[in-house]
């Protein structure tokens, strides 16, 4: 029975970890399954690529221990949604070990939140919306969304091959910027850089290098290092299909490079409107569930729109807008029962720092490669501490209302009804006696 039970919590884990959650939210998620399943006192530690649990039974007897590696990321932070969804049914009693076994299994097998049509598509209309974000003209937008559909089918072969993820994504990107080279070789009234931009978005490792932040802010060093590390990796990987593509583009005489500054000065609700589409998108991407998604494009809305009221430097308007973001997440997170990176990932996509990281290693000199790495972890600094803080303050309003503000209503609700009650006795009993 412990043995099932410490299963079943390695299992919800390996999902989580596997799909990037923070580590602090895989150790509370498996605590609570595993004293629901009546093995409370549950020792968890999760590191970047481990889990191990340990129960001790008492009276001499010997603990039992699980340590499980997770070798690969997938990406898909929709499993935190489901894993949640279960635990919280075996808080209440409306599930038991075998049907958590059930649902893991499950899981495991796949689980499909949006039709598939909407998922061909959701990579495109993500791309179009950050290139929109940084000043393309509707061409480049439609471009850029052909480019990517055009080489999704070969993406999704990468996807179900047996290479190396780090190669995966060169290939990817190699792929998407060799579609750039030629689109830009045919149409020469588009700005391809730009479109280059946008049709690359998804692969830079921003995310990954936040989470990194903020598992350091958390206290979790080692996730937080090894994160730190695998960003610089795959911002690496990024760099590395970059650079054959432009170089194959330079044989061509068709020169490219990566850009985030386009033409066109967009009005605030246009710009806002394509932070939306692009993190939408990029939510259904990643398996996102469709209850999650109004509250990403809330949350996202609120974060760009930041930048058009703040006259501030670049990282204020990224830590303040992190914050808005965190705080809204968590909310909606506390509302729902769910994790708040379900919310938080895909709505800081347009605050990544992503582009400067790749920039910085394509650098052609020392100085520069170091400038702009100081700036992408500043970016990167400052965005995963706004979330953090926006997180934290949010939590913190939350409880001082569950356990100061809700109680002393009560208490004073209670006091008006008898008070009320009284007079409406002795009223009636007057008149009665009258």
């Amino acid at each position: 029975m412990a043995v099932r039970v410490l299963t079943v919590g390695r299992r919800i884990g390996s999902l989580m970890l596997a799909g990037g959650a923070q580590t602090e939210d895989i150790e509370a998620t498996i605590l609570a399954a595993t004293r629901a399943l009546g093995l409370p006192g549950t020792d968890v530690v999760v590191t970047f690529a481990t889990i191990s649990l340990s129960w001790s039974p008492g009276g001499g007897a010997q603990p039992l221990t699980l340590v499980h590696l997770v070798r690969e990321r997938n990406g898909d932070i929709s499993a935190q949604a489901d894993v949640t969804t279960l635990v919280r049914r075996l808080a209440t009693g409306d599930a038991d070990l075998a049907d958590a076994e059930a649902a893991l299994d499950a899981r495991e097998r796949g689980v499909r939140h949006h039709p598939r049509a909407l998922t061909a598509v959701a990579p495109a209309l993500s791309a179009a919306g950050a290139t929109l974000i940084f000043g393309g003209s509707l061409l480049d937008l439609a471009v850029t969304a052909l480019i990517v559909l055009a080489v999704q089918p070969a993406l999704a072969l990468l996807d179900r091959s047996a290479m190396v993820p780090f190669f995966q994504l060169v290939a990817a990107t190699l792929i998407t910027t060799l579609g750039a080279v030629v689109v830009a070789g045919l149409v020469t009234e588009i700005h391809a850089s730009l479109v280059l931009t946008g049709a690359i978005l998804r692969f830079l490792p921003g995310g990954a290098l936040v989470a990194g932040v903020r598992d350091l802010i958390d206290g979790s060093i080692v996730s937080g290092t090894a994160r730190l590390a695998e960003a610089l990796l795959l911002a690496a990987g990024v760099a590395a299909g970059a650079t054959v593509g432009l170089a194959v583009g330079a044989a061509f005489e068709v020169p490219l490079s990566l850009s985030a500054d386009g033409p066109v000065d967009w009005p605030a609700a246009v710009v806002i409107a394509g932070s939306v589409v692009a993190a939408v998108g990029y939510a259904v991407l990643l398996g996102v569930p469709r209850f999650v998604l109004p509250g990403i494009a809330l949350a996202v809305a609120i974060g760009a729109a930041t930048g058009f009221v703040l006259p501030a430097e670049s990282a204020v308007v990224t830590f303040v807008a992190g914050a808005l973001i965190g705080g809204v997440a968590r909310m909606i997170a506390l509302r729902a029962g769910a994790p708040a990176s379900l919310w938080v990932v895909p709505a800081i996509l347009p605050l990544l720092p992503g582009l400067a990281l790749v920039n910085a290693l394509l650098a052609t000199s020392d100085t520069a490669k170091v400038a702009g790495l100081m700036g992408a972890i500043t970016t990167a600094f400052a965005l995963g501490t706004g979330v953090a803080m926006g997180d934290l303050a949010a939590a913190a309003l939350v409880r001082v209302r569950q356990r100061v503000v809700e109680p002393a209503v009560a208490v004073a609700h209670q006091g008006v009804d008898v008070l009320v009650g009284g007079a409406q006795e002795r009223i009636g009993g007057w008149i009665r006696r009258d």
